[in-house]
C-alpha cells in the first residue's frame, strides 16, 4: 500500500511540475550589408611571401597594377560584381577577391576562361592569398 501512496505522490508531482519549455527558432539579425564601392577598394594592397614583395595598386579609372619587388609585373582591370573584386588579366582570366572588415583583401577564386565557358574554382582556405591595405 506505502509503495502504491509513493507511485501515486510522484506521478502527481511530475504532472504538477511546469511545462518543459520548448527552444525558440530565433532570427538572427543581421546588419544590412554595406554595399561596396569604388572608394572602398583604390589603393594599395601589399604582402611578403618568401622574401618578394607583391603590390596591387587598385586605380579608380579601373586598372590595376601588379608588381613584384617593385617592378610592373602585370596589369589588368577591376569591376565591383555581387559585392567581389573581379580582376581579368590580359589571356581574359578572373581573380576574385573580397574585402574584409580591417580593409585587406583576399583572393578566394579564379574563373577560368575555358574554349567555350567559364568555371569559377574556389580556393582552399590555406590557397587563399591577404593583401593589407597600406595606402
Amino acid at each position: 500500500m506505502k509503495q502504491i501512496l509513493w507511485i501515486c505522490a510522484v506521478v502527481a508531482l511530475v504532472g504538477c511540475g511546469e511545462e518543459p519549455v520548448v527552444a525558440k527558432k530565433i532570427k538572427s539579425v543581421k546588419a544590412p550589408a554595406k554595399e561596396l564601392t569604388k572608394e572602398d577598394i583604390v589603393g594599395e594592397y601589399e604582402i611578403t611571401i618568401d622574401g618578394t614583395t607583391m603590390r596591387e595598386v587598385f586605380l579608380e579609372n579601373g586598372i590595376v597594377e601588379s608588381y613584384g619587388n617593385g617592378k610592373l609585373t602585370a596589369e589588368g582591370k577591376w569591376k565591383i560584381v555581387d559585392g567581389e573584386i573581379h580582376v581579368k588579366d590580359d589571356p581574359g582570366d578572373i581573380s576574385v577577391q573580397r574585402i574584409n572588415i580591417d580593409g585587406s583583401i583576399t583572393l578566394i577564386a579564379v574563373i577560368v576562361k575555358d574554349r567555350e565557358s567559364r568555371e569559377r574554382l574556389e580556393l582552399p582556405r590555406y590557397g587563399q592569398i591577404t593583401y593589407k591595405k597600406i595606402k
